[in-house]
């Protein structure tokens, strides 16, 4: 049987169900790319079975029926950071599992987005939809986030924003996806004469019982401190109550909030996203 489970922000995460499923299967497959700085789950897994191995996007990806073949006989549980299908391709290894016969099940886990959403203080229900920066090894750049950041601002909806991350594990920094994003506004933007370098940003990293929380105007992506694992937010309008859970609760200054809402009466976001639209469909 294959066991996709879970593993929440560290090692304090791990459930009672995660570990009893780790002692008792046959092999252990540690799934740490899509995550950075998962070390920790390999030395965990390691320590409560020694049938572990580290996977490579290969075996998950590409020679996923390698896998299976080896769940038909043995139980096989792939362990993930977070939570196991959320940001993840994993869906399709339990579709295809399933579909040759082999019984999957998935354990979940606590996600590094949905706790950014969570901690953030944010309202959970005016979140839109969720973008990836790309790191340079991808050879594209952010326009269709810009794109897409201007498609929940015309909604009036939050913006939650992934950070890419390489064959390694490492992880874009903050300042550089809110770098890359300025410069996407810019190039898509740039017979509106419409500058958004005041909109609030921030980063925000959950790990275990360790939140940090960091912020800054888009034009001043310095301020954001690289904690990785990270997640990005850009808020829309802001409920009074949202104003002082970021102002009491992660300090952020009322200046910046004042200059984020002042931006956002200032311009129009749906003419500004369908301008950019245009410009992304007519992009080869």
């Amino acid at each position: 049987m294959l066991f996709i489970v879970g593993t929440g922000l560290g090692p304090q995460h791990v459930t009672d169900r995660a570990k009893s499923l780790i002692k008792k299967a046959d092999v252990v497959i540690v799934e740490a790319y899509t995550s950075p700085n998962s070390g920790w789950l390999e030395d965990m897994a390691k320590a409560l079975n020694k049938a572990t191995v580290k996977a490579t996007r290969d075996l998950l990806e590409e020679n996923v029926n390698t896998l299976i073949d080896m769940a038909r006989s043995r139980d096989v549980v792939v362990l993930v950071a977070g939570d196991p299908l959320i940001a993840t391709t994993h869906s399709s290894v339990v579709v295809e599992a399933l579909t040759r016969g082999v019984k999957a099940k998935v354990i979940p886990g606590v996600s590094g987005p949905c706790a950014a959403m969570s901690l953030s203080g944010l309202q959970f229900y005016r979140f839109g939809r969720k973008v990836t920066v790309p790191g340079p090894w991808r050879g594209t750049d952010a326009t269709p986030v810009a794109y897409w950041l201007l498609g929940n601002l015309c909604l009036d909806l939050h913006s939650l924003i992934l950070l890419d991350v390489d064959q390694e594990g490492g992880q874009l920094p903050p300042a550089d996806g809110a770098r890359e994003l300025l410069k996407a506004f810019n190039e898509l933007l740039s017979d509106q004469r419409a500058d958004l370098g005041d909109l609030l940003v921030l980063a925000v990293s959950a790990t275990d019982d360790d939140v940090n929380v960091t912020y800054s105007r888009l034009s001043e992506p310095e301020a954001l401190r690289s904690v990785i694992p990270s997640t990005m937010i850009v808020p829309a309008s802001l409920h009074p109550v949202e104003q002082e859970f970021l102002k009491s609760v992660h300090g952020v200054p009322l200046s910046l909030i004042d200059l984020h809402l002042k931006l956002l009466r200032r311009i129009d976001p749906c003419s500004l996203y369908f301008s950019g639209r245009r410009k992304v469909m007519a992009s080869p």
